[in-house]
């Protein structure tokens, strides 16, 4: 029973050097992934281009070379209306009595109820 509690003694002790060596692993995983969570970080911040470039408020603006001012306008020469606009020449109309006017065709009557007792639904008419 001596030897037993003698090797449960040293089991004790391996378990405990185990559970500190565990320990140590755990906190370097810890500081390994934080280093590289922050190489990452400042790496993604390096690679984006900021959106527009900064500029100090005491740089002052680019110099623009002067330019000349536009030649005045001259305004439009004004014609009469009259002089501007002639019609075209109308044909001349045939002489004699103007011809007959043909009477419209009549529409044959609509049907505005259906066989079964509802109204009948028509599409508009086109334009013209």
């Amino acid at each position: 029973m001596a030897q037993d509690l003698a090797a449960m003694g040293q089991q004790v002790e391996e378990l405990k050097a185990t559970i500190a060596q565990l320990k140590a692993s755990q906190a370097q995983m810890a500081r390994d992934l934080a280093k590289a969570a922050e190489a990452k970080a400042a790496e993604t911040r390096t690679a984006e281009p900021s959106p527009r470039p900064r500029v100090s408020a005491l740089t002052p603006p680019p110099v623009r070379p002067a330019t000349p001012p536009p030649a005045p306008r001259r305004p439009k020469p004004t014609t009469p209306y009259s002089q501007s606009y002639s019609p075209a020449p109308m044909a001349a109309a045939p002489v004699g009595p103007p011809p007959p006017v043909q009477a419209a065709a009549p529409l044959p009557p609509q049907q505005t109820i259906a066989d079964d007792g509802e109204p009948v639904v028509r599409p508009p008419m086109p334009l013209r």
